[in-house]
């Protein structure tokens, strides 16, 4: 009864599990129709959203950094 009292429908890791297992099932048959989720705390859904998308001028320095590794190992290669 103290459980039901912190977790009155069970943790939400226990929900995310059924709601990927299901997620899996709704794409391998038809990746259409997918039902929108109950979504426990949609602040912090968009607070991960928001950290993980990167800017403008982050994604540009991931590009620059991967062609010029890109280019410094060709030039590596060129010179063997």
């Amino acid at each position: 009864m103290a459980f039901y009292d912190v977790e009155p429908f069970g943790c939400a890791v226990e929900d995310d599990r059924a709601r990927h297992i299901v997620s899996i099932l709704f794409n391998a048959y038809d990746g259409k129709n997918e039902p929108d989720w109950f979504d426990r705390d949609p602040d912090w859904t968009a607070e991960l959203r928001r950290r993980a998308a990167p800017t403008a001028d982050e994604l540009e320095d991931k590009i620059d950094a991967f062609f010029s590794a890109k280019l410094t190992g060709q030039d590596s290669r060129d010179a063997a």
